[in-house]
């Protein structure tokens, strides 16, 4: 039995295969996508849970990806989780106050995003 959908966005091929590699062994249904394109219509179009987005890719810029996720009201209710590989306090502050429900640095270890999404999702 699957335990929730995600969506991730994340312009790394490697790192998008690997975290939806394990996230699909621990039974999550997982879309992948390594650019913005039509993410949001392909998000109002897809039953999801919640959505990973690499806020740092070039391509993607994923802060304007969640900033422009957030304003649409029929997915308040979803959970985002946004990822960076830079370290500056400010990119998590930003991310934070502009309503993501989580925040991590990369790199981390697989076992941890595990527990940070099982936190977000028993809040449902």
């Amino acid at each position: 039995m699957q335990k929730a959908s995600i969506l991730l966005l994340n312009e790394n091929e490697r790192q998008l295969s690997s975290i939806s590699g394990f996230l699909s062994k621990e039974d999550y249904s997982v879309t992948t996508m390594s650019n913005r394109s039509d993410f949001q219509q392909i998000v109002l179009k897809t039953k999801t849970d919640l959505i990973i987005i690499a806020i740092d890719s070039t391509l993607g810029r994923g802060l304007e990806v969640f900033q422009d996720l957030r304003k649409n009201r029929v997915l308040e209710d979803i959970f985002i989780m946004m990822s960076s590989q830079k370290h500056e306090d400010y990119i998590r502050i930003i991310a934070l106050d502009s309503g993501a429900d989580d925040f991590w640095v990369q790199p981390i270890a697989q076992r941890v995003i595990l527990k940070r999404i099982l936190a977000l999702l028993k809040r449902k």
